[in-house]
């Protein structure tokens, strides 16, 4: 089964939810504030993706439907890095609010084990996912540890921790004090597993249900047996990678996975690292790869600290297959360290430089070491001196680790081994856990295959592989490539950091191909060349969705003639930004429409033969009836209220900033409302409070739509601000899918001879060629009048924000004039080609295109005393209007009186 269909297979339970639900269901579900943003550590904010995952689990529980399975067996199939444990978490706080109290936690090594208790439980972890105090159902609540279940506290979560290996011996071979079956058939019980892929034994092998419940062998039968001891038990299963390939796995899982959000998505949405294989020549010798390797590994770092991020890179040394090879890797470093010189360095760099090549493979990877090579010429005109110092400091045998000495995941040691190694192991597994602490000092790891699976670090940003061999066998990838491609699912975990205002957890410079700051978002893999090998790894990087080689690399180049301009070198353009929306400033209550109705249900039936002809009747003859709310008793008011989380107090503060309390909005809000009442005569005399409250109700939910559509986070300043031309428009590096229309209308050689065109090239839709051929035929109109003409594609280098809802517009073409009579006299132009078929969609960025052109009318704004701009939005272009478009162009500038002289 490929895994690209798996996503619309009908069986899939996702899918199945949609078909029952429609599309939209999940967008009715609100995800209450008391239970997860209050209780979840405020640095951990939920992504879009999270809270979708979120929707789904709480409506899953939340919905009746007949394919609900009991027990309840769920999958969350989603990439490495993209925060399943902080969804586990928020999960077992809503089972909490659920009745659940008991959870077994468990995975395949103790690696794992370890760092999902610091997830849970060390309130001191810079990965501690909770709030230090936790409220749910009006209670404080603790997270606690427990070795059995009859140490449960009914008021708190209770969490046993465990390898799949101990807990399968335990039920085996039952203990004192251990957990046993018949312990664990009155509870009600929810097991969590992490890395579920490995527990698919029993469905590999094809074993029946009822096979399964009889074996006694194999993990997978372990766990179902625990999850068939009550019905009311839950299963939750955790992993970035199941073999949907195989069709067992695939008819096993398709009815419980409940959200996929694989690394190709991760990766498309800019929450991972760019990865980049970096290849070295057949004959460097091991300790020239491992040299460079750190270069540039500290070379990140100097990059970061020039732009005050504080960043400590890792780098990860692998051996092949023992970890006598790996601590010989640990001492040749070492030695490499203790006696480098100027002169090793010399040499280096003349190789280096000597052996650059082309810019580009055909793969759009560098291989001519260019970030290397920028790393070389920076620490030379430093002084190589002061780089040894640093490699010295940095990468001091202190500061390394070897990981291989105690590996237990409970296979390749006894538990007695590991027992008796215990506080060291768990020292390492602290070390690894916390690399991105501050008080961490460690830059460089050496490892065989320990870190492969429950290893979270975002700021590994090199891996060196130190051996040159391969396994495949009949065309097919072998376990080395898979194994290393998951290893560098690992290592490509995004590095968060601010900059620009831009989100710190996602990449930033994907079309900004002179950014240093690129070398930041990219996690390098060290190797040297081997065709074969690395053919082999890019597929299993394919494969997983880590590198898309559907897309082609293509370069946008500025024309010399127009970077080494005064207008680029010392112009400027104009932006504005978006801010938070200060509703203290606002009025938003006001906008609402007060006008509510509800009707009443009667409970009356009539019975009518559907072909006879007749007037249309109205069989419940209503009555209107208007009920003032200030009549109607608080507490009604409270309990409707309390139906929807949007009016929590803390919630409700942000929009209507003049309320004290939820007593307060109501005698001062709801109490000044009315409702109209469309109620069968009957029903005229008395109306019940059960009625009274689904009124009220409704009335609450109308006026959370209302105000959900008038609350803007942010809103566009309408002041604009000038940027620097020079640094915002640069060459650029786009990746374009191969089917793409904007490859197929490159008009290189159209625009290649245009002065007035500042790129080498265009790669745009039909409709932005066609407007460019028809800007052309105004060209010799526009020169008569102005003594410049630029016309700049804008791939997302100056982004607008709309003065509503402030969101993000990157207009197609920026339009550039300097008028003639008056030189100190600027036009910029914002243009937007857009088809007509798509218009409607958009229709909000030509308002505020059409808003700019308004705002602007009779201003100017004076950047100096000899340079003032005025800013001008165009109706869409469209070939269908382009006459239209040509006489609001034309008109636009001819209405604006100029300066007299």
């Amino acid at each position: 089964m490929k895994k690209f269909s798996i996503k619309k297979h009908p069986d899939l339970l996702y899918n199945q939810l949609i078909s029952e639900f429609g599309k939209h269901w999940i967008d009715e579900i609100e995800l209450s504030k008391n239970t997860f943003h209050i209780n979840v550590n405020e640095k951990f904010k939920l992504r879009d993706y999270q809270e979708k995952a979120l929707k789904m689990f709480v409506g899953y529980f939340r919905k009746d439907f007949s394919f609900r399975e009991r027990p309840a067996h769920l999958l969350f199939n989603m990439a490495t890095g993209s925060g399943k444990t902080l969804i586990m978490a928020c999960c077992i706080l809503h089972l909490y609010k659920l009745g659940y109290r008991n959870f077994l936690f468990f995975s395949t090594s103790n690696p794992i084990i370890e760092k999902t208790k610091d997830n849970f439980l060390k309130t001191l972890s810079d990965k501690y996912l909770f709030n230090k105090s936790i409220e749910l159902n009006g209670k404080s609540v603790k997270i606690r540890e427990i070795e059995n279940f009859e140490e449960a506290n009914e008021d708190d979560i209770n969490i046993k921790f465990t390898t799949i290996h101990k807990l399968h011996g335990d039920l085996r071979t039952p203990r004192e004090n251990s957990v046993t079956f018949d312990s664990l058939r009155d509870l009600k019980l929810v097991l969590v597993g992490d890395e579920a892929h490995h527990f698919n034994t029993a469905t590999n092998s094809q074993m029946t249900f009822e096979d399964i419940l009889r074996d006694d062998k194999n993990w997978e039968s372990t766990i179902t047996k625990i999850l068939n001891c009550n019905p009311e038990n839950i299963l939750l299963e955790y992993t970035a990678t199941i073999d949907w390939h195989n069709p067992k796995v695939a008819e096993k899982y398709l009815p419980k996975c409940l959200m996929m959000y694989d690394l190709k998505e991760f990766r498309e949405n800019k929450y991972s690292k760019e990865i980049k294989l970096f290849q070295y020549d057949e004959g460097i010798e091991k300790k020239d790869l491992m040299l460079n390797a750190i270069i540039l590994n500290q070379f990140k770092q100097d990059v970061a600290a020039k732009y005050n991020i504080n960043l400590k890179p890792v780098i990860l040394f692998k051996a092949n297959r023992t970890i006598e090879e790996s601590k010989e890797n640990f001492s040749l470093f070492q030695k490499i360290i203790r006696e480098l010189s100027i002169s090793d360095l010399e040499q280096l760099k003349t190789v280096l430089f000597k052996n650059q090549k082309k810019d580009y493979d055909e793969h759009g990877d560098y291989i001519d070491n260019n970030y290397l090579i920028e790393a070389f010429k920076y620490y030379e005109k430093e002084g190589f001196g002061n780089l040894i110092r640093k490699l010295k400091i940095n990468f001091d045998e202190s500061k390394c680790l070897n990981v291989n000495e105690y590996v237990f995941d409970g296979k390749k040691q006894s538990l007695k081994n590991f027992e008796n190694n215990k506080s060291e192991a768990t020292s390492q597994e602290n070390i690894l856990n916390s690399l991105e602490s501050l008080n961490n000092g460690y830059r460089a790891i050496f490892a065989v295959n320990k870190l492969n699976e429950g290893w979270d670090v975002l700021n590994l940003f090199d891996i060196v592989r130190l051996y040159n061999t391969r396994d495949s066998r009949n065309n097919r990838s072998g376990s080395t490539a898979t194994a290393e491609a998951q290893l560098i699912g690992r290592g490509a975990r995004y590095f968060p950091f601010s900059f620009d205002n831009k989100d710190k957890h996602k990449r930033k410079f994907d079309d900004d191909i002179t950014s240093p700051l690129r070398l930041l978002e990219t996690l390098h893999y060290h190797s040297v060349y081997n065709s074969r090998y690395i053919s082999e790894l890019r597929s299993e990087l394919f494969r997983s969705g880590l590198i898309d080689e559907s897309k082609k690399l293509v370069n946008l180049k500025l024309k010399r003639c127009f970077r080494d301009s005064k207008m680029y070198q010392h112009g400027v353009v104009y932006s504005n930004t978006r801010e938070p929306t200060n509703y203290g400033n606002t009025h938003i209550w006001d906008d609402i429409d007060k006008q509510f109705e509800y009707t009443l249900y009667s409970g009356l039936t009539e019975e009518k033969a559907l072909l006879h002809e007749s007037k249309e009747l109205d069989i419940i003859p209503k009555e209107k009836f208007s009920l003032k709310l200030v009549d109607i008793p608080k507490n009604i008011k409270l309990d409707a209220l309390l139906y929807t989380s949007f009016f929590e107090f803390n919630n409700l503060k942000k929009y209507i900033t003049d309320i004290k309390s939820i007593d307060d909005f109501i005698d001062n809000y709801i109490d000044t409302l009315e409702i109209t009442l469309k109620v069968a005569k009957k029903d005229l005399t008395e109306i019940s409070q059960e009625d009274q409250f689904l009124a009220v109700r409704s009335l609450f939910m109308d006026i959370r739509d209302q105000l959900k559509d008038l609350i803007t986070p942010f809103k566009g300043t309408r002041k604009f601000k000038p940027i620097q031309m020079s640094s915002v428009f640069k060459d650029k590096e786009l990746h374009l899918e191969d089917n793409n229309p904007r490859l197929t209308n490159s008009m290189k050689d159209y625009v290649k001879n245009k002065s007035w065109y500042v790129y080498d090239s265009v790669y745009g839709t039909e409709e932005e060629k066609n407007f460019i051929e028809m800007f052309e035929t105004i060209i010799p109109k526009l020169k008569e009048k102005y003594a410049y003409v630029k016309l700049i594609r804008n791939e997302r280098a100056l982004p607008i924000f709309d003065f509503k809802q402030g969101r993000r517009f990157e207009p197609d073409f920026i339009l550039l004039l300097k008028d003639k009579d008056d030189n100190s006299l600027n036009y910029q132009f914002f243009i937007e080609p857009k088809g007509s078929h798509i218009q409607k969609f958009d229709q909000w960025k030509e308002d505020f295109l059409l808003q700019i052109k308004r705002l602007f009318r009779n201003t100017l704004i004076e950047y100096d005393i000899n340079r003032k701009y005025k800013l001008i939005g165009l109706s869409f272009y469209s070939k269908q209007n382009e006459q239209k478009f040509k006489r609001e162009l034309i008109d636009a500038l001819s209405n604006f009186p100029r300066n007299e002289k």
